[in-house]
């Protein structure tokens, strides 16, 4: 998958379309051709006809014959280039709409969580699906702006040429697209009202159905229900206005379709009556008239669907906030011979714990355990470590590199993760093992399942590595398995450093024990560990606590040897 060469929002609106028409630029193309034949054929029938009937004299018969014969001819050729038509333009549409989904999401998956603005997931699966359908169509239609307005020009030159005067009452068309300008703008701001709701709709039943048994516990169904019920009722009553605006910018175009077609008719039976204008001119007339009617409504139309791209485009922006720095390849790195963290610590962030200034250094076969109180701060010292979270301080070398804060630098092959509250896939363990990369073998899995105690046939795995898991915590297991399950993930992707943030509290003595035994002898690197199992702590060769900060200001946590826990 390729990236964008800017990250979503930086881009300005028509920017970031002109770079993904740009990217489809054969389909676009295609498309725009073959629906410039289909919408060009009905001037083309015009004209010739107009021209057949003013110059048939006395060869009735034969003009009738022509034009019949004239006007099958195309209607054939026009239906079938409008199934191939209608083809390209679901591809189109289909193809641009899904590169789209799957960018966002690679941006959204790439963004750190803190970088982010905090979403529910069902906010987040409405605007990839919707905003990104609506991108999608509008870079269709916007092959339509650039025909349709060649077309237009071509077929304003024809009726001008053929008699100025009967085509001044076609500026009463023009007049109306312009004064729909208003309207549309209020119908894009409708619509932008519409989308945050149901956004907020979509995370508001998500997160209902994610703590159903907290909800039912407290018993506060009916109250979340009633708000959820509010929320509807302030969309439904934003929907109607928008269908309010949206009727009355349609109907504007009908009556001035209607205007000006009477206006013309008008002036047509008076300048027939005094020999001043054909026949054929008058086909020519009304063919042209019902097309120019049909086109003033497109581009009516296409002025709401800009507004509603707009907003579109600053919602998918606001969803991948800033994206997160790339680092140096992983393919570049050199191998680790020692990581130095220096004072290293982080602000606080909503809710959690300040961390105080941690020291220690590893190298490749060591482990460095870290322990401490409940809510002294160690997952937060961690996630700084990892480049996960905001205003990190202190220093992070990597043989000498400084690399303090780089979330991008801290992944795969170079570091592997195992965090404290796992979360999972739909699907078999295989496949969350794997995570979609086809270089995680088998057999890679079964040894990572044998290391942490996982046997297939187990109560938590009765089908092996088929066994199915649901996503978020995987509730049919249990919080030892998911720990172990997690841990296994990391094995499966051999790195220089391993980080384990307390994957061990669920799990019983000998167990956790076994599996320290065997983790960092079968899986060398450097370990750094979160942990209060007293087993791991006498086998590490570093032990840091980490103590709650005083209010007076945090002490710095030094590493004790291991010998002295």
């Amino acid at each position: 998958m390729s990236r964008m060469d800017d990250g979503l929002g930086r881009d300005t609106f028509w920017a970031f379309l002109n770079r993904v028409s740009g990217r489809f630029r054969g389909l676009y193309l295609s498309a725009m051709g073959i629906w410039t034949v289909i919408h060009g054929l009905p001037l083309i029938i015009g004209l010739v006809t107009a021209r057949l009937i003013d110059g048939a004299d006395e060869a009735v018969d034969s003009t009738v014959w022509w034009l019949l014969g004239l006007t099958v001819g195309l209607m054939v050729l026009r239906a079938a280039v409008l199934m191939g038509g209608l083809r390209l333009t679901f591809t189109l549409i289909f193809r641009i709409s899904s590169w789209i989904k799957v960018q966002v999401l690679g941006q959204v998956l790439r963004t750190p969580s803190w970088r982010s603005t905090a979403r529910g997931d069902g906010d987040i699966l409405n605007r990839l699906r919707e905003d990104t359908d609506e991108i999608g169509g509008l870079l269709e239609w916007s092959t339509d702006l650039i025909y349709r307005s060649v077309l237009l020009v071509a077929a304003i030159a024809v009726l001008v040429s053929t008699d100025p005067v009967m085509t001044l009452p076609l500026v009463l068309l023009l007049g109306g697209l312009w004064a729909s300008v208003h309207l549309k703008r209020r119908v894009g701001a409708l619509r932008e009202d519409i989308r945050a709701q149901q956004g907020e709709i979509s995370a508001t039943v998500t997160d209902v159905l994610t703590g159903i048994r907290d909800v039912r516990l407290s018993d506060t169904v009916e109250g979340r229900l009633r708000a959820l019920d509010r929320r509807f009722a302030a969309r439904r009553a934003t929907q109607v206005r928008h269908q309010i605006y949206a009727d009355l910018t349609s109907d504007l175009f009908r009556i001035t379709v209607m205007v000006g077609t009477a206006a013309v008719l008008l002036i047509v039976s008076v300048r027939i009556a005094n020999g001043e204008f054909s026949i054929g001119k008058l086909v020519l007339f009304l063919t042209y008239i019902a097309w120019l009617g049909e086109q003033m409504f497109f581009f009516g139309y296409i002025l709401a669907r800009v507004q509603s791209g707009r907003v579109s485009y600053g919602r998918l922006s606001g969803l991948v906030g800033t994206a997160a720095a790339a680092g140096m390849p992983a393919a570049a790195a050199e191998p680790l011979t020692e990581l130095k963290v220096t004072g290293l610590t982080r602000a606080p962030g909503p809710g959690t714990t300040a961390s105080p200034p941690v020291s220690f250094t590893v190298r490749p076969g060591q482990l460095v355990a870290i322990t401490g109180e409940v809510g002294s701060g160690k997952s937060t010292l961690v996630r700084g470590l990892l480049g996960l979270g905001t205003d990190v301080r202190g220093s992070v070398r990597w043989n000498g590199r400084e690399i303090a804060g780089d979330a991008a630098y801290f992944r795969a092959p170079r570091v592997g993760y195992a965090r404290q509250s796992p979360r999972f896939l739909r699907g078999t363990v295989s496949e969350n093992l794997a995570l979609g990369s086809s270089d995680v073998t088998t057999e890679q899995m079964e040894r990572a399942l044998a290391a942490v105690r996982l046997a297939p046939g187990s109560s938590g795995l009765p089908a092996g590595l088929d066994t199915l898991l649901d996503s978020g915590e995987a509730r049919q297991i249990s919080g030892g398995q998911r720990q172990r399950l997690a841990l296994a993930r990391m094995l499966c992707r051999p790195a220089q450093v391993y980080v384990v943030d307390d994957c061990d509290s669920s799990l019983d003595a000998p167990t956790a024990r076994l599996i320290w035994e065997t983790l960092p002898a079968q899986w060398p690197g450097a370990w750094i560990v979160v942990s209060h199992n007293p087993d791991l702590l006498a086998m590490a060769d570093v032990v840091v606590t980490v103590v709650r900060e005083p209010e007076t200001g945090p002490p710095p946590a030094e590493p004790v040897p291991a010998d002295a826990c």
